[in-house]
């Protein structure tokens, strides 16, 4: 079931630091699925449609208007879930996989100063299989091949599983796949527990890091951890109020939050909010 976020305050637990919305901007129709969003200057944004949708990328205005579309040429958008930049290039995460089926996961690499120019732009491919599936899906017990959460940090792609295993163990699997375009097969680098609430609470939807601080995000929460002896250690919990299809977090600074959740006709969604937190430490 998908919620409505009625409001957008979200409490930041242990340190007892709050967030509040500040702009709230409704999306275009043509963006009612985005699943992913990042910058490609400071104040210029790209956002991408989930699986099905065209092979687009969507540059828009920092309220969420839409400035232009560009094509990605000669490729699929097969499932596309996130999005990521090392500042050169954009990554674009192609790498969902509800069913576990698939064999054809990659991310494809752009410039960005082709994307803030061009109306056609070319990728090169980053083509990867995790190295302990074997099945193709596999048994329901080993459903946890699905990604939708991604960021760049120390010259790697970082992709963060999300569970659909039966029976439910709330682990998100870790991955780190190189930038530089090949085939690879990706070994878990870490596992982290999300919660034991099930995919509605618990499953991670999109990634951001920040400042040596990362960002995992779910329907009902964002999860904050910072790197300790090279392990991802976690710091803080936001809580959302209320649940809506949020697909898409982007870290502006640390008082700076940017989310989006793709829009459902029953249950709403479909707009750009901007959580700022009231504490300057």
């Amino acid at each position: 079931m998908k919620f409505i976020l009625t409001y957008a305050i979200i409490l930041l637990s242990a340190l007892g630091m709050a967030y509040g919305q500040t702009n709230e901007f409704k999306l275009a129709e043509s963006l009612k699925e985005i699943s992913g969003l990042e910058f490609l200057d400071e104040h210029t944004l790209v956002a991408i449609n989930d699986g099905g949708n065209k092979a687009e990328l969507f540059v828009l205005e920092e309220n969420g208007d839409i400035r232009k579309r560009v094509k990605v040429l000669d490729v699929k958008n097969v499932d596309w879930e996130d999005l990521t930049s090392d500042g050169t290039y954009l990554y674009i995460g192609d790498f969902g996989n509800n069913e576990n089926k698939r064999e054809n996961l990659r991310v494809y690499k752009v410039k960005i100063s082709e994307v803030l120019n061009q109306t056609e732009v070319t990728a090169e491919k980053i083509s990867f299989k995790y190295d302990e599936q074997k099945e193709f899906p596999p048994k329901k017990k080993d459903l946890k091949y699905d990604a939708e959460g991604m960021f760049f940090h120390n010259d790697s792609l970082w992709i963060f599983t999300k569970m659909n295993a039966k029976p439910w163990n709330g682990k998100a699997r870790v991955y780190k796949l190189p930038t530089i375009p090949g085939k690879y097969k990706l070994k878990v680098s870490d596992k982290l527990f999300i919660g034991d609430n099930g995919w509605w609470s618990d499953a991670v939807t999109s990634a951001d890091a920040h400042n040596g601080r990362m960002y995992l995000m779910t329907y009902k929460k964002i999860i904050v951890y910072k790197l300790k002896k090279g392990k991802m250690v976690e710091l803080e919990t936001i809580l959302f109020d209320d649940l809506t299809q949020k697909e898409s977090i982007l870290v502006r600074d640390k008082e700076t939050i940017l989310i989006a959740d793709e829009k459902h006709a029953l249950f709403g969604g479909g707009k750009l909010y901007y959580l700022n937190s009231n504490s300057k430490e």
